[in-house]
């Protein structure tokens, strides 16, 4: 077993000069001449001993050098299992054999031509990366090439402005302090010998092509093959392919290349998003792989489609129009993609602002299913004399028709131009019940949405989780959630049953051939509205994130029916009015999230004043508004290695009548309070600042709020931001919270998966009293804090950049509760 003098190198962040001091003190025992300290951290060595000085002293500690993952990691990573379409091991026979396919393609030109026999010289832009070449000799450098670029320690300021000196464009982090980046010969050898830089590695194939590619290629032949054994793929065969690249400036030669392949057609291109039909041909796709621009190449996968109840179970009924409040989403515009709509349905007739298809797409719903879809939102209930109405009825909808008329879901490769479509229209919500199932990977979908919202940080995108849950072990698996819903700055929802006590129908009766196997099998598909239903994809995504992010009502869900509809509604018939039926689906609870984020997103308009809340505070506040669940039944070591929020509910079953002010049965002391801080706000936190003339950056805030005397409602604050696109964190930020007389209390406290490098290492000394220690959640966006039986009095809330390394990043905070004051920042 390790023992102190272990040296371990580490961040202590502090937000008062005493937890400044008191870190300067204990890391310069270890390290005297190696205390670096920077605005809000300081960086250093420290032992064992030292660090039970620091965690004792409540500070936020976090480790700069990566720790072999501790037994309970393993054991934690082997039970929830990986990410099935992640990336192949660079090792592996299959990726090597893909690789070597590059020797039968050259560039001639601009053309890619394929040859029976290696070709002798290949065209280096499309040559294999050898192993001896991952850090070559300056002089024997590409021109140009990507690179990742490791660091000893998380980027400084300074750090930042040394690579803007020497012109490079960091496009993406890898944790802990990897940063993908194209270099020139020039810059690479100029970074190579940066003091801060650890290494520079060309980026490979084996981060390029997905395990997915592999599986589909059909090897080319070798010289000495006998032709017979080896059929060449016929054209029903072709296969569609999604590729995204590192810079937009090189998306038209890229796509030149593509085309002038004989069989292979690009099909559609924008932005960093190449999708293109070829024969599944190892020598080509090897070649496309290896291409310098091509960031990452896959298989396309095609897209599914994935009241009266859910109002009552979301509390939307306790803030509607028959209550003080009143709220029925007026003024606020909802844009629906989906199968288009039945515009004469008699709910439906006087709120669709618009209609259109994309090309190919049809805008009369033919199949059903954005019909049901629109209704939950915003159904008048007009055919029903208002008893069946959707959760928002005094919304407006844009539709969007993106299904052929025989059914196919025409999703795009860049989601951004339709997204653009529905902004262009005044929609500041939308509606996403699509999905293509990718085992949690985030894909070019989740990336292209995640790149729209980034760009529109006051429009928030509801994404329904996906229907792939199956249970061959009698417990629904792991990393089923559809894209684009591993997106990180959407809002994700999964499903969870309904309340109705007339349907006593099990899941091995809806699909024995997923849930035939018990306990899940003799589970009831409605009757507890707290229960995830058994087909709802869970979590985690492929970079560890929690998803799905909230559920609501999935099953047996009333709404909005297209007489010839081509999709089967669920039995049985609602008999007493032909307007309606029941569907079940995540496709079906994202619609109700949907409605309720108008009615959070009115409700901030007209009595908070905000005409213009931003995507992350609707997110936060209806994050905020969830009701934790009972886990569901799970191997104990399963429900240990993830703890809470989980992969199945996320952080709760979605109710509004815990959060809003004047909801019916609230608190009159209940108040909600908040900030949000956009990237440009001079709020906006920044890691390791350095404050340029004039321009002080801050690296963390630090809140007051007061919790009322007597109070019985949990105090509840939740930090939301939107994040930097692409795979993972980029901006981390840090949440904690301290009450009269307590201890600090970390966000997303009790979620133990793959927390932190520190945790692997405290695991190491289970004698040394670190047990139940607090770790910084540096795998999501989202941080809450809980306290059910707040203590009267005065609570700090502190909000620190832990690492940006594309800053400044804005926030949402939001804190609810009985409270006897506002939110008011400390100087």
């Amino acid at each position: 077993m390790p023992t102190s003098p272990e040296r371990i190198h580490v961040a202590v962040y502090f937000t008062e000069a005493g937890e400044r001091v008191a870190a300067e003190v204990e890391l310069g025992r270890v390290g005297p001449d190696e205390v670096k300290v920077l605005p809000g951290v300081v960086e250093g060595w420290t032992d064992v001993e030292g660090l039970k000085t620091l965690l004792g002293r409540e500070l936020v500690v976090d480790l700069l050098d990566p720790v072999e993952p501790s037994p309970g990691e393993r054991h934690a990573h082997e039970v929830i299992g990986s990410a099935p379409r992640s990336a192949p091991d660079p090792d592996s026979p299959e990726l090597q054999q893909f690789r070597d396919r590059s020797r039968y393609t050259s560039l001639v030109g601009e053309q890619l031509e394929v040859f029976d026999a290696p070709v002798a010289k290949v065209d280096p832009r499309i040559h294999s990366v050898p192993g001896q070449s991952l850090e070559p000799r300056p002089e024997d450098a590409p021109g140009a090439a990507v690179y990742h670029i490791h660091l000893h320690a998380p980027m400084t300021e300074s750090d930042r402005r040394t690579f803007e000196e020497l012109g490079i464009d960091l496009a993406a982090y890898v944790p802990p302090n990897r940063y993908r980046t194209r270099l020139t010969r020039d810059q690479y050898a100029k970074v190579r010998n940066l003091g801060f830089v650890g290494a520079v590695v060309r980026h490979r194939l084996a981060e390029t092509v997905t395990a997915d590619v592999l599986r589909e290629v059909r090897p080319a032949p070798e010289p000495d093959d006998d032709p017979g054994q080896q059929a060449v793929p016929s054209a029903r065969e072709r296969k569609t392919f999604d590729c995204v690249l590192h810079r937009m400036a090189d998306r038209e030669r890229v796509v030149r290349l593509i085309d002038s392949f004989g069989g292979a057609t690009v099909i559609e291109s924008s932005h960093l998003y190449i999708r293109f039909t070829a024969l599944p041909d190892a020598r080509f796709l090897a070649a496309v792989g290896k291409l310098p621009e091509v960031r990452r190449l896959d298989l396309f996968t095609p897209s599914t489609l994935l009241n009266d109840r859910a109002r009552g179970i979301v509390g939307v009924d306790s803030v509607g129009p028959e209550t003080p409040i009143g709220l029925t989403g007026a003024g606020e515009i909802v844009a629906i993609f989906d199968s288009g709509i039945f515009r004469d349905h008699p709910d439906l007739i006087d709120c669709v602002e618009s209609v259109e298809a994309i090309p190919e797409a049809t805008e009369d719903d033919q199949v059903g299913h954005g019909t049901h879809v629109a209704g939950t939102i915003a159904g008048s209930g007009a055919a029903s004399n208002g008893r069946i109405r959707g959760m928002a009825p005094g919304a407006r909808l844009v539709i969007f028709g993106v299904v052929s008329p025989d059914g196919r879901v025409l999703t795009p490769a860049n989601w951004a131009p339709l997204l653009e479509k529905a902004v262009a229209k005044g929609a500041k919500v939308v509606n996403l019940s699509i999905g293509q199932s990718v085992s949690s990977d985030y894909d070019f979908g989740s990336l292209s949405v995640d790149e729209f919202v980034h760009a529109h940080p006051d429009v928030l995108v509801v994404v329904s989780a996906g229907n792939e849950g199956t249970a061959p072990m009698g417990y629904v698996g792991f990393r089923t959630i559809c894209s684009p819903a591993t997106a990180k700055n959407v809002l994700t929802v999964g499903a969870s049953c309904t309340d109705r006590s007339d349907v006593q129908k099990t899941w091995r009766q809806y699909r024995p051939d997923r849930f035939g196997v018990d306990p899940c099998s003799e589970e009831f598909m409605a009757g507890d509205p707290d229960f995830p239903a058994a087909f709802s994809s869970r979590g985690p995504t492929d970079f560890n994130s929690i998803k799905p992010d909230l559920m609501a009502p999935g099953t047996y869900v009333l709404s909005t029916k297209v007489q010839e509809a081509r999709i089967p509604f669920w039995d049985p018939p609602y008999a007493e009015d032909e307007h309606y039926a029941y569907l079940g689906g995540t496709s079906m609870a994202a619609p109700v999230v949907t409605g309720a984020a108008v009615i959070v997103r009115e409700y901030l308009r007209t009595l908070c004043g905000n005409p213009t809340p931003s995507a992350a505070l609707l997110k936060a506040i209806l994050i905020a508004a969830t009701r934790r669940t009972p886990p569901r039944k799970l191997p104990e070591d399963m429900v240990q290695a993830i703890g809470f929020p989980d992969f199945d509910q996320g952080f709760g079953r979605l109710d509004l009548a815990t959060v809003l002010p004047g909801a019916r049965n609230a608190s009159p002391r209940r108040r909600l309070e908040f900030v949000d801080w956009g990237n440009d706000s001079l709020e906006a936190l920044s890691s390791r600042p350095k404050d340029a003339p004039g321009q002080p950056v801050r690296h963390g805030r630090t809140y007051l709020v007061e919790v009322a005397e007597n109070a019985t409602e949990p105090l509840r604050v939740v930090l939301v931001w939107t994040d930097w696109p692409s795979a993972g964190v980029q901006n981390n930020l840090h949440l904690d919270l301290v009450g009269p007389g307590q201890t600090k209390v970390y966000g997303n406290p009790e979620h133990r998966y793959r927390r932190t490098a520190l945790d692997n290492l405290l695991q190491r000394y289970p004698k040394q009293g670190f047990d139940g220690v607090a770790m910084i959640d540096k795998n999501n966006n989202v941080e809450q804090i809980v306290l059910a039986e707040p203590r009267p009095g005065v609570h700090s809330i502190f909000v620190k950049a832990e690492n940006t390394p594309f800053p400044p990043q804005g926030y949402a905070l939001c804190v609810v509760g009985e409270l006897a004051s506002g939110l008011e920042p400390v100087a």
